[in-house]
């Protein structure tokens, strides 16, 4: 019982792990949503095109391109979430690199004085 219970609480510690995203990160998961993006409105295309061409040459109107073309327009629909959270990791990217590429650079001359005359004109 003792050894049960030893073996359950080392087990369950979590390491405190962070995970830091980059704007590689980001550029990879834009990609991968937007291939899934594309690969769900290309079928859906077929399976609409497919429902289409279904119900033009049966003889039975059985009812099954109507199945296909609400299939087609339903995987078409889906992927329009993942061209906008595509776009969206693109747009993180775009901002990290920018971010990066400030920290990167060596010499940032800052706090710089400059010697000046201030004239001051009362109007009234």
């Amino acid at each position: 019982m003792l050894m049960i219970f030893v073996f359950n609480s080392k087990s369950q510690r979590v390491k405190n792990v962070e995970y830091k995203f980059t704007s590689e990160n980001y550029l990879v998961k834009s990609k991968k949503q937007l291939k899934t993006g594309f690969i769900l409105l290309g079928g859906g295309a077929i399976m609409f095109a497919g429902g289409i061409y279904a119900l033009e040459h049966s003889t039975d109107k059985s009812g099954y391109g109507f199945l296909f073309i609400f299939g087609g327009m339903g995987m078409a629909a889906t992927s329009i979430p993942f061209f906008i959270s595509s776009a969206s990791n693109k747009h993180k990217a775009k901002l990290y690199m920018n971010k990066e590429a400030l920290m990167i650079t060596p010499e940032i001359k800052s706090g710089l004085t400059y010697n000046s005359i201030g004239v001051k004109i009362n109007l009234i």
